[in-house]
């Protein structure tokens, strides 16, 4: 099926690129956070895997584990643009004919672990992850993360981008990243700066979390990130590539497909009590995780207790 010499060629290209992964530290700390937090799970193993393992992975392993699991039946495949739904339909029923079921792939959802750690690197900045347990992609909860997301660090207008980049001159870049699984979530807040200001940047960050939690958003807010959110959604989809990206992933994660109005509908429709029920969950400061990567092993101490 696969030929040696092409399963070589790009175990180098996959090995250069774990390689510029972990040259590049605002890359490699997303690996560190989810590691981190769903330790022992594979949704926090990295993407790419490591070193090792692409190295020992064998021509027969690679191909027995696509006849598992790459089959007709466990494929989802989704277009958007200038095409014909009919004809598109039809050309993949002529190829797709295969009918070996394949086999399901075990899932156990990963449990969220707060976790503090500290990856000593020689780097000229230190990278932050701030995270939390956040929603499932089906969860009715995840529209309120995305426009809570966005209000704490979308953009320049973000709260954390005025607080701790506009008024402090502490970082270049803070923002905020959610990821949304099938049947689990986590929020982030990622920051780089330097050793001397790690402690100020976490006060800081941690407590405008707090005062979220405490405080929720005032309604003005929430309508301001409302419509901001709508906004650049809609913008969004007006490429076809978007389009089917939510397609694909829409049919993966909830089994059905979402439109574009659903969505907003359902942006539209979040409550500020249910902004402040999320808040209180997701960043109570027992539950929350703190990650950096470039901390001396003496700084890290002092961090820890800090945290």
């Amino acid at each position: 099926m696969l030929k040696a010499e092409d399963i070589e060629r790009e175990r180098q290209v996959v090995l250069e690129e774990i390689s510029r992964k972990e040259d590049t530290p605002e890359s490699l700390i997303r690996d560190l956070c989810t590691e981190s937090v769903w330790e022992g799970n594979p949704a926090g193993y990295p993407v790419l895997g490591t070193k090792e393992t692409v190295s020992q992975l064998s021509k027969d392993e690679i191909e027995e584990y696509f006849r598992r699991h790459y089959t007709p039946r466990r494929i989802v495949v989704a277009a958007a643009g200038a095409v014909n739904h009919d004809d598109f339909v039809g050309t993949l029923e002529r190829y797709m004919t295969e009918k070996r079921e394949g086999v399901p792939p075990s899932r156990l959802a990963p449990a969220y672990r707060r976790s503090v750690r500290f990856f000593e690197r020689d780097t000229s900045q230190v990278q932050i992850c701030i995270v939390s347990e956040g929603s499932a992609y089906g969860d009715r909860s995840r529209r309120a993360l995305t426009l809570l997301s966005s209000h704490l660090g979308r953009g320049s207008s973000s709260r954390l981008f005025q607080e701790v980049r506009e008024k402090k001159g502490l970082v270049y870049s803070i923002y905020t990243h959610t990821l949304s699984l099938k049947d689990c979530g986590l929020f982030g807040v990622f920051a780089g700066t330097s050793r001397s200001k790690v402690e100020e940047v976490l006060d800081i960050t941690l407590r405008e979390l707090e005062n979220i939690r405490t405080g929720g958003l005032e309604p003005e807010d929430l309508e301001k990130v409302k419509h901001k959110t709508v906004g650049e959604l809609t913008l969004n989809m007006e490429s076809s590539t978007a389009r089917m990206r939510l397609l694909g992933v829409s049919a993966l994660r909830l089994g059905r497909v979402q439109t574009i109005d659903e969505i907003i509908g359902d942006l539209e429709a979040v409550t500020l009590d249910e902004i402040e029920a999320l808040a209180e969950r997701i960043f109570n400061r027992r539950r929350v995780s703190v990650i950096a990567l470039g901390l001396p092993e003496d700084t890290a101490a002092k961090i820890e207790k800090f945290v």
